[in-house]
């Protein structure tokens, strides 16, 4: 999808340097973040099915969870779990990407 855009929070992460017994480094969220792929609501995904069927569709709501509560959210990054609204007749095997 598209980088991630700059965000206010500043919250810090550990990032594990190489080598088993190196320190850890430091690194803040935006950081992180900025390096990962997202997708946010009202963006534009193409699916793609296994005959190689194009088709354009509009993202209009992602669901993502905080603890096991569900929760609206308007952008998701790489790795996190959510369900996204907007995309018709999504089977197994399809694939979701930027147009």
């Amino acid at each position: 999808m598209t980088n991630v855009e700059t965000t206010t929070t500043e919250e810090t992460a550990a990032i594990a340097a190489p080598g088993p017994h190196a320190a850890p480094q430091k690194a803040t969220r935006k950081k992180a973040a900025a390096q990962r792929k997202s997708v946010r609501k009202g963006q534009k995904i193409m699916r793609i099915t296994g005959d190689n069927t194009q088709t354009l569709h509009t993202v209009t709501r992602i669901d993502g969870y905080e603890g096991l509560k569900k929760i609206e959210l308007e952008e998701a990054v790489a790795g996190d779990i959510v369900s996204i609204s907007g995309v018709t007749e999504v089977k197994l095997g399809d694939s979701l990407c930027d147009p």
